[in-house]
């Protein structure tokens, strides 16, 4: 092979690794700008780490992102969550997510600078309205910040937990109610038991009680060996009579 195409050869290998340095670069530049902590490969992202503790909203950097001026005051909270603090004066309103306010010894506030939104505070028909005007995110220096997947993976994993903590409940509570319906039945079957053995009782006090007594015998009989009775007398005395004196 002649040598000018062995040139082109590598020229073409040269700018092939060229490309693809470059492709490779811009990647991780975009990586980089959009997540505040690192860079996760394809294969994290399919299957990232459960941080712990629970993750809360406002911790979600891509919730930040979504966020657009002239929002209301409730699309912020379902997409941030309830703020840590709260300031309002007549025509503005400023919510802290990563941090309170704090009071200092001296007695000066110090105010947060990152996490925190800003509302204009309007009337409209009567009814107060607070929209969105300018927002701070969080210092992804000092707090971690996650992914939405992050965030959608461990809710979905609280929720498997929850739905078997429900279950191991109805579980517990299904055995509880078998476990009394079995007592009460052997309450019953004790106290029928008990019945039985009192009636028992009585009937072999009776046997041994039984004797002779002239209330079991009719009272047709008792007339007849009555006038037996008298009439044997009778008898006696008149058949004495003759051998008297």
């Amino acid at each position: 092979m002649k040598g000018g195409t062995w040139e082109v050869i590598l020229n073409m290998n040269t700018r092939r690794s060229i490309t693809a340095g470059f492709l490779f670069l811009v990647f991780s530049c975009l990586c980089t700008a959009s997540d505040p902590n690192a860079c996760s490969s394809a294969s994290s992202v399919a299957d990232p780490c459960l941080p712990e503790p629970t993750i809360q909203r406002w911790m979600v950097w891509n919730y930040w992102q979504m966020l657009q001026a002239g929002m209301s005051s409730e699309n912020v909270v379902a997409m941030l969550g309830e703020p840590l603090a709260r300031e309002s004066t007549e025509t503005a309103c400023v919510w802290y997510y990563q941090q309170a306010p704090q009071k200092l010894e001296s007695g000066v506030i110090q105010r947060p600078h990152f996490g925190l939104l800003t509302f204009k505070i309007s009337a409209l028909g009567g009814k107060e309205t607070m929209v969105l005007r300018t927002w701070r995110t969080p210092n992804w220096n000092e707090v971690r910040g996650y992914s939405a997947v992050q965030f959608e993976i461990q809710q979905k994993q609280i929720a498997d937990v929850q739905q078997q903590e429900r279950r191991r409940q109805a579980e517990l509570e299904k055995q509880r109610q078998l476990e009394a319906e079995q007592k009460k039945q052997e309450a019953l079957r004790q106290q029928q038991l008990e019945q039985e053995r009192q009636m028992r009782a009585q009937q072999e006090a009776a046997e041994r009680n039984k004797g002779f007594s002239l209330d079991k015998i009719p009272r047709t009989y008792l007339y007849a060996a009555g006038g037996v009775l008298v009439g044997i007398i009778v008898a006696a005395v008149i058949l004495k009579k003759p051998f008297s004196g």
